[in-house]
């Protein structure tokens, strides 16, 4: 080997002639000394030679190392002779690692580690996390199409080649554990401020404490006709509504989830330190001179016959249709102010007669005299 470098420098040094400081000795290296030293192979035919280079051989014979160019557009690192090529850089400037033919300024086929190992890039674009050897997060970035318009995706797996997260570059939606359908979505729980926040399925969140569910709340969003509605549920612990609020209906449910035709309906009792209810109209037209106050008799006939008070529902009715509190309230306080007359007359005719019964005393003692 020591000979053909020999030779090689002596062309040259014949060509652009030698300073007496240049070295040639038969052991040990050769030096050329000069203020631009350059090692120039030039081909002497215009057809063939696609190769210019240095090639090392072992003891034997044997090729071990060729640096040079590789045709007319790659200069390689090759193990063994040209052909073995691991290392290319062409003329556009692409350098390739594993591959001749990079279309990159960086082409990898293999593995590129940095940092101790810690990072690994596979493919075309896959980004793996590793330690102590063992995969333990990998990342994609892919790049495609549509129409005319490109796009990018970016995916996260774990060791287990198993997609946990992913980026759709064509809607901007977000998938954990799942393709995304919508901005966010989430194939099972997201856990915020220690644990204390869990949301479940499309729209459930659960609220637990020590990792026990307290209190679960579900918001559903659907549409009727040409308008969209939502409708907000709260559970106990054991999956049981306990409040309901209809989007639709823009009615309350407390411990029932029928509303009917009301606003607000509970199904329990309600404890409150002041209930207003705002009336249109009250019984005070009683104790106006046009009233007609029924006789008693007529009352003691109403009552004979059906069984409850005139302009009082019956418990048939209250049972079925139950009762509106103002106008309840109004209708009881009609009946009072009603047994009020009754008991002013009863109260006239009292003291009237008291006054003839003493009158007669008085006309009964004269007698005796």
């Amino acid at each position: 080997m020591k000979r053909i470098c020999i030779f090689i420098l002596f062309q040259i040094g014949s060509i652009y002639g030698f300073t007496q400081n240049n070295e040639y000795p038969n052991s040990g290296d050769v030096k050329i000394y000069n203020y631009s030293p350059k090692l120039i192979l030039q081909r002497n035919t215009q057809t063939g030679g696609f190769i210019q280079g240095i090639q090392t051989k072992m003891f034997d014979g044997t090729d071990n190392w060729y640096f040079g160019a590789h045709q007319t557009h790659s200069w390689v690192v090759s193990k063994g002779n040209y052909q073995g090529i691991l290392f290319t850089v062409r003329e556009n400037g692409n350098v390739g690692i594993g591959t001749n033919n990079p279309t990159a300024k960086l082409d990898v086929t293999g593995e590129v580690k940095t940092n101790n190992g810690r990072l690994v890039i596979r493919d075309n674009s896959l980004e793996e996390w590793k330690t102590d050897g063992i995969s333990q997060l990998a990342v994609n970035y892919y790049g495609y199409n549509k129409g005319t318009s490109q796009f990018r995706d970016f995916a996260i797996y774990n060791g287990k080649a198993n997609r946990i997260m992913f980026v759709d570059g064509s809607t901007g939606n977000i998938g954990i554990g799942t393709s995304p359908s919508v901005k966010l979505d989430v194939n099972g729980e997201v856990r915020t401020n220690g644990g204390r926040l869990v949301m479940r399925d499309n729209s459930l969140e659960e609220w637990a404490t020590n990792g026990k569910t307290g209190i679960a709340v579900n918001y559903y969003g659907y549409q009727r006709g040409n308008k969209q509605f939502r409708d907000f549920t709260v559970y106990n612990g054991k999956s049981e509504g306990i409040l309901y609020v209809e989007g639709e209906t823009k009615s309350v449910g407390i411990g029932t989830a029928t509303t009917g035709t009301h606003k607000l309906a509970v199904n329990g009792t309600i404890g409150a330190r002041e209930i207003k209810v705002e009336a249109s109209a009250w019984s005070d037209f009683v104790f106006e001179d046009n009233y007609q106050l029924k006789d008693l008799e007529e009352v003691e006939s109403y009552i004979e016959e059906n069984k409850h008070l005139p302009d009082v529902p019956s418990e048939k009715e209250v049972l079925e249709n139950g009762i509106q509190l103002g106008e309840m309230d109004a209708k009881l306080l009609q009946k009072i102010e009603e047994l009020t007359l009754y008991l002013i007359n009863q109260n006239k005719q009292l003291m009237k007669q008291s006054n003839e019964i003493q009158q007669l005393k008085t006309e009964i003692k004269k007698l005796k005299k």
